[in-house]
């Protein structure tokens, strides 16, 4: 690299010197300041990066009993180590249907408006798992519904539900609600625009039919809380994903794909609840796959790979029930 502290000086072109001039001069000739908008637009910017930070921190950052600060929560503590507690947690599962209108209704996923449905390949269903404290000081519930993914619309129907039922039990704080990503669920349940071009506005018998569904496995795992243990296991599963996009991953620096044994994460976490008697309660497992099974030219409204997975469980661990009796309720 050159060192430029000892390049010769370039004459300056009569045109920039007088420019270069006028900018010294600006001090003397006019006084030289912001606009009120730039002004504005300064102080809205610092404010907008003061807030970033702060809630940044704060989501990093809890208080532990004593008030000191540490980074994440030791919530989960007790979950790693629940196979030497005994009866730790309250525990309940609760499964319902979410399935909706079937026919001449858009279809979520592909942003096809000509994917209407035609009628039914497997019903859709919401599934709810409640964690609570033995002294009920805290409690979380975890719903996976077989749609598309969940809107901010259904999201506050299904509060406004519970707190119409629950007073202040299930609140936005340990309400999570997450969807399997099936595309070939029925549309219309969103609040923004660009869902509703390819959706063709709000339906409104699919929103409430998705959001009765959540509420009422809620209600029904509600119903059943006992006491029991957590368990948390990983393990790989092969041959049952790939990329989409292979020669993408390709372009990735060679030191970021070393790090890697595949271009997939085969990785599968699951947790597992399980009464004081042994008995399986439910388990919800979390694994990289994408549910498009069924391609944009479907019509039949189903829940996809995700879905097929856990009815296919449900079967063989309730066997002589009949979907969404009392038994073990997975989620995929």
């Amino acid at each position: 690299m050159r060192d430029l502290s000892w390049a010769p000086a370039v004459p300056t072109p009569p045109l920039l010197g007088a420019m270069s001039s006028a900018t010294t001069m600006c001090g003397k000739r006019s006084k030289c300041s912001f606009s009120r908008l730039e002004v504005i637009l300064i102080i809205c910017l610092v404010l907008m990066i003061a807030v970033t930070a702060v809630l940044l921190i704060l989501h990093f950052l809890t208080k532990d009993s004593n008030g000191k600060l540490r980074y994440f929560s030791s919530a989960i503590t007790p979950c790693l180590n629940s196979r030497k507690a005994t009866g730790n947690y309250l525990l309940g599962v609760g499964r319902a249907d979410c399935t909706g209108p079937v026919a001449e209704i858009p279809l979520m996923g592909y942003a096809n408006p000509d994917q209407v449905g035609g009628g039914l390949l497997t019903r859709l269903y919401s599934r709810a798992f409640i964690v609570a404290e033995v002294d009920d000081s805290r409690r979380v519930v975890f719903v996976s519904a077989d749609i598309g993914m969940v809107s901010q619309r259904v999201r506050l129907e299904v509060l406004k539900k519970l707190k119409s039922k629950y007073g202040e039990l299930y609140r936005q704080d340990n309400v999570i609600l997450s969807g399997t990503h099936t595309h070939s669920g029925p549309g219309g349940y969103f609040q923004y625009t660009l869902f509703w071009i390819t959706s063709k506005g709000l339906i409104r018998p699919s929103l409430n039919a998705i959001v009765n569904g959540i509420v009422k496995s809620i209600d029904i795992a509600h119903q059943n809380m006992k006491r029991g243990r957590l368990f948390i296991n990983r393990g790989t599963v092969e041959n049952s994903q790939i990329n989409r996009s292979p020669f993408s991953y390709l372009e990735n620096p060679a030191s970021e794909r070393s790090r890697y044994s595949s271009n997939t994460d085969k990785e599968m976490v699951m947790l597992k609840m399980v009464d004081m008697n042994g008995e399986d309660l439910g388990l919800i497992s979390w694994f990289a796959v994408h549910p498009v099974s069924m391609n944009n030219t479907n019509h039949l409204v189903n829940s996809d790979n995700v879905g097929y997975a856990s009815y296919l469980f449900e079967q063989e661990k309730n066997k002589g029930m009949l979907p969404g009796e009392v038994g073990l309720i997975p989620d995929y």
